[in-house]
């Protein structure tokens, strides 16, 4: 591939991963030019594996290249690196690795992927919704409401967990009235939230 040269600003003899971090975030932050991941890659192939292991998930994931992810994911355990990097790392890599699966309908692994994120991590928003959202598709509703709600405690503006919460009353509970509080505080929240429009436009006709 193509090679970008990146400068780094407050390192004159930057490591090889340090480059190769550098072009991931810069990709990944402000310029979406496939140059910067072959440059990343190309500095990823000269790191040892283990300190690199995140990165290279980093590197798949933002290729999108899911089935690349996963094989790689399951090529080495990250649970064998859990003293080398921050619960940080650690807890993204964990939830790229459970998005992967999930892309390919692996939903028990995603699951559990999804999991060790949490609990590195458990006040993420992002991951509590993701992990809602797989939760809802496994039929784990009593689950995902109690994460929807903590979601909601953490953050009172998440207009997709009063959603996502209004959905299972709707449809799980049958719960039209609690479903239709949900659905409005959601579009409350978001004036522009056409799924909550259309969700209390159906209660309102039944």
């Amino acid at each position: 591939g193509s090679f970008k040269e990146l400068a780094c600003i407050n390192n004159d003899s930057p490591t090889n991963l340090s480059k190769a971090k550098a072009y991931l975030k810069h990709y990944e932050s402000f310029d979406q030019n496939p140059m910067l991941l072959d440059s990343a890659f190309m500095f990823l192939k000269r790191c040892e594996k283990e300190e690199s292991f995140p990165f290279y998930i980093q590197y798949y994931y933002l290729k999108k290249d899911y089935k690349k992810l996963i094989k790689y994911s399951e090529y080495y355990s990250l649970d064998k690196l859990h003293n080398m990097f921050t619960n940080n790392i650690l807890s993204i890599t964990y939830s790229r690795i459970a998005e992967a699966y999930s892309k390919c309908n692996f939903n028990e692994k995603s699951y559990a992927n999804y999991l060790k994120s949490l609990e590195l991590s458990p006040s993420n928003l992002d991951f509590l919704l993701k992990t809602s959202a797989l939760e809802i598709k496994m039929f784990k509703f009593e689950q995902a409401k109690i994460r929807l709600k903590k979601m909601i405690k953490l953050n009172p503006n998440s207009d997709k967990a009063y959603y996502n919460l209004g959905l299972i009353y709707l449809n799980v509970d049958k719960d039209l009235d609690i479903a239709k509080l949900y659905f409005e505080e959601a579009l409350k929240l978001n004036p522009d939230y056409i799924q909550a429009k259309d969700m209390i436009k159906y209660i309102k006709s039944n």
